[in-house]
């Protein structure tokens, strides 16, 4: 008798352990529980860490909350140094306006530029200056370091101090660029929101690309432009950074769209991309609300490339992300220098949508304001 219990005990054992087994299979097949968010928590890097190893290959291949990758571009070897890549670029978007400023070392030149919409009258403006002053420009090892370019009249300045950004430029007036553009602008940064750090390499032996994107922060401030002046209130200004340093390939082609807005009575903030890097292990793919980011899988494009009027349409494959803009605006362009080129899509409009968020609550949202684009480009 005991013997026929002792069998039926291990017999209802095996079953069990069987039953979990699919049960743990099932789950890690279809995801999670019924009713919950697929999480995209694979390769959070949590502590900090060198991005790169002592041969100079990518050693921090992951995402972060924060930018807990930590660079020096002397690690770049020097047979890829031809190669390499670096900026700090910012918009800031208003109800009435937008405006974009930009610092980049692109290896055979620098390049400082500033350029800006009137949403009401549709009119563009830019200026810009193309160098060769490498050591004219500034660009830090991390999204909090001070950048500058101060050259042929053109001055750029970022800089950071106690959870606030600042914006300072001025470029003078010119013939062939553009009139004169300058301003100051504020960012409030709170070093407590979470924010959107990948880390990615591409085909090329070598190569790599570190972004830390950062957005919906509220943005005050004025500019000029020629003999208009435009304000910027933080209660309806939001702004992004996308800093960016790396090893590229020579012809790369990318997608990218950001939005911003109050929703709920709380910010909302979304950074999503594709591009011609390995994401197998990470993507450019996140939200932010009320300060918590939320990192989402891969998601669809759908637009007419011969048209980026059209609407703009973004699904995730999981169904966390379904979002639409709507353009009102054409800020597409181009630049043939024959050896090197860019080819931009690019259309600012209204966007709406549903999220899910981590904890599966869905938050719904319209009027908010954004940006996709598109671009080829050889440099």
């Amino acid at each position: 008798m005991n013997r026929e219990l002792h069998t039926r005990f291990f017999e209802r054992l095996a079953f069990a352990v069987c039953l979990l087994g699919f049960v743990w299979l099932a789950v890690g097949a279809f995801g999670e529980e019924p009713g919950r968010p697929r999480l995209y928590n694979d390769w959070e890097i949590t502590e900090r860490t060198p991005l790169l190893d002592a041969d100079g290959g990518l050693a921090a291949w992951g995402w972060a909350r924060r930018p807990l990758m930590t660079f020096d571009r002397g690690g770049v070897p020097e047979s890829s140094r031809p190669r390499y890549k670096e900026w700090d670029f910012y918009c800031v978007t208003s109800p009435d306006a937008y405006i974009e400023i930009t610092l980049a070392n692109i290896s055979w030149a620098v390049l400082a530029s500033v350029s800006f919409v009137d949403y009401r009258t549709k009119e563009r403006s830019s200026n810009l200056h193309f160098g060769h002053h490498i050591n004219e420009l500034i660009l830090p090892p991390d999204p909090y370091g001070r950048a500058s370019y101060d050259k042929t009249g053109r001055r750029v300045a970022f800089g950071y101090a106690q959870g606030a950004r600042t914006l300072e430029f001025d470029f003078p007036e010119t013939f062939l660029v553009g009139p004169r553009m300058r301003g100051r602008i504020r960012i409030q940064d709170d070093p407590q929101h979470e924010q959107l750090a990948t880390a990615m390499p591409f085909d090329d032996a070598g190569s790599f690309f570190y972004t830390n994107k950062m957005v919906a922060m509220p943005a005050s401030g004025t500019i000029e432009v020629g003999d208009k002046s435009y304000a910027f209130d933080s209660a309806r200004s939001f702004a992004v950074l996308d800093w960016g340093r790396g090893v590229w390939p020579h012809e790369f082609e990318w997608g990218w769209a950001a939005a911003a807005g109050m929703v709920d009575g709380k910010r909302l903030g979304f950074n999503i991309g594709f591009g011609d890097e390995d994401n197998s292990r990470t993507s450019g793919n996140s939200l932010v609300f009320d300060g918590i980011l939320h990192k989402l899988g891969t998601i669809n494009w759908t637009w007419a490339k011969d048209d980026v009027m059209q609407p703009w349409l973004f699904k995730s494959e999981d169904g966390r992300f379904e979002v639409v803009l709507e353009p009102f605006f054409d800020q597409s362009g181009a630049l043939d220098l024959g050896k090197y080129y860019a080819k931009l899509g690019k259309a600012h409009g209204m966007v709406s949508g549903r999220i899910v968020l981590d904890n599966g609550a869905a938050v719904e949202f319209a009027g908010i304001r954004g940006f996709a684009e598109h671009a080829v480009q050889r440099w």
